[in-house]
């Protein structure tokens, strides 16, 4: 807390969390957060996820209080299900009170060719509350302020966020040890020789796939 400089965190998340035996096997550390949240460190418990099953699985935990699920208009990224079954996922969890804090709503960066119908697909959901969007220019932060407040958005603008490609990188030092390419649910990565290799047709960038490597070659640019 003396390094974040502040009294307490709003919003404390579990990563990642697949169903509801994944919940189960992080029950230490949810008894852990419940005893910070007691103490006043933190002021909701939360997790993410890019499952439908997670979602479903945290409307069995009353202290559960925050959905941070995946949710797109192409469904990207969805791990176990189809859009309509995470809509529904959702709407029943705010039906019980969970705040819902959705996630990539372009596919990591996959539908940038539609921008504004994929946000507003987004905030046209009434069970969602707030959403995440990443953004990595100055252009991106305005363009995004803009739309959300529903200004007219300038035409520089747009054409500077329309020429931004963005590509999973695997650099050079990469021993193809398979262990992004297990995890990828995608199918995006394979070994080709002694390096993995992406397939861009099938990656939606979401740099998961990241947290696998331990020489840490993989990188979104």
């Amino acid at each position: 807390m003396r390094e974040l400089d502040t009294d307490y965190i709003d919003i404390f998340s579990l990563h990642e969390q697949e169903s509801e035996h994944t919940l189960r096997g992080h029950s230490e550390a949810i008894e852990y957060l419940l005893r910070a949240k007691e103490k006043g460190y933190i002021r909701a418990l939360g997790i993410s996820t890019h499952h439908v099953a997670g979602v479903r699985a945290a409307l069995k935990y009353d202290d559960i209080q925050i959905i941070h699920p995946i949710y797109n208009k192409a469904g990207l990224g969805i791990i176990d299900g189809s859009i309509s079954d995470m809509k529904d996922a959702i709407a029943k969890a705010n039906s019980m009170g969970k705040g819902i804090y959705s996630m990539k709503p372009l596919g990591g960066g996959n539908l940038l060719n539609m921008v504004e119908e994929s946000i507003g697909f987004v905030l046209e959901n009434p069970n969602i509350h707030s959403v995440a969007v990443g953004m990595q220019s100055v252009e991106e932060v305005i363009f995004n302020t803009m739309l959300f407040v529903g200004k007219t958005i300038p035409g520089y603008i747009r054409a500077s966020i329309g020429k931004k490609e963005r590509k999973l990188l695997i650099d050079f030092w990469c021993e193809g040890c398979g262990s992004c390419v297990s995890a990828c649910k995608q199918g995006a990565l394979s070994l080709n020789g002694k390096r993995a290799v992406v397939n861009p047709e099938k990656c939606i960038l979401c740099g998961y796939c990241s947290r696998y490597c331990k020489e840490f070659c993989i990188k979104i640019i």
